[in-house]
């Protein structure tokens, strides 16, 4: 017999996340600017607004091209961007 795997709504899945930073009173997290770092940045942004934060690094590990790509991510997102 096949078992059957149900799979989340994505949309749900995203205000869920939503609905769950709105409990805190700020948020901050670290940012690359790749999709997973994005889509949290989004979420804790729509969730809190200018009480969210996203950071990204610098150092040797990530090149300037990385952070020029983060900021502009963070801009597009509308979060508060620190490096």
């Amino acid at each position: 017999m096949t078992q059957r795997i149900e799979i989340p709504n994505t949309a749900e899945q995203a205000e869920h996340l939503v609905q769950r930073i709105a409990e805190y009173p700020s948020c901050g997290g670290a940012f690359s600017g790749g999709v997973d770092s994005a889509g949290v940045a989004a979420a804790a942004y729509r969730a809190l607004g200018d009480r969210a934060v996203a950071w990204t690094g610098i150092g040797p590990a990530v090149p300037q091209s990385d952070r020029d790509d983060a900021v502009s991510v963070a801009n597009a997102i509308g979060i508060r961007h620190e490096q």
